[in-house]
């Protein structure tokens, strides 16, 4: 009995261990491992093998056989966690909470509409009942007409926006 599970632990190591390697080389997403979820995946196999698993498996063993087969992986604990991740997916796993922050998304969108209006309200047009031919273009600041144009087409220098839209609905606020 003893044999067999020795047996069915090496079985359920080396399909976590397929796992883990499969995971990290067929997918382009950064790969961060929980040894939690490691952990509960390794004891359900166990048991699918018909190994008793009397208490609970010891993470930290578990984690250093893992740790063996992969010199490339760390370990990282954070508060009562502990990742796995490669070497080579360290810098992206912690740039990519960075990359998608609706507050600085939202703070720069701020700083561009403050620097449009700013350019909008230092503009000196007046309006003489008839449109000569550069009304327009006097008009509306190149700040504004940047903006709408990468907006519109994207950020490219080779791409030279048109004129099509206007100053309205602009009011200065006091704050």
């Amino acid at each position: 009995m003893e044999d067999n599970t020795h047996i069915n632990q090496g079985i359920a190591l080396a399909e976590l261990v397929s796992y883990t390697e499969d995971a990290h080389t067929d997918t382009e997403a950064v790969r961060v491992f929980k040894l939690a979820d490691l952990t509960r995946m390794y004891t359900t196999r166990l048991e699918q093998l018909g190994t008793s698993v009397s208490g609970s498996v010891h993470s930290t063993d578990l984690k250093n056989r893992i740790l063996t087969y992969f010199p490339d992986l760390q370990a990282h604990k954070e508060w009562h966690d502990i990742f796995l991740v490669f070497n080579e997916d360290v810098g992206p796993a912690l740039r990519k909470p960075c990359d998608h922050d609706a507050d600085y998304d939202a703070i720069v969108l701020a700083r561009a509409a403050s620097i449009v209006r700013k350019d909008m309200f230092r503009m000196e047009t007046s309006f003489t009942v008839t449109f000569d031919s550069q009304y327009q273009e006097s008009s509306d600041p190149n700040s504004l007409m940047a903006f709408v144009s990468m907006i519109l087409h994207g950020p490219n220098i080779t791409t030279l926006g048109n004129n099509d839209t206007g100053m309205f609905n602009c009011f200065v606020r006091c704050r």
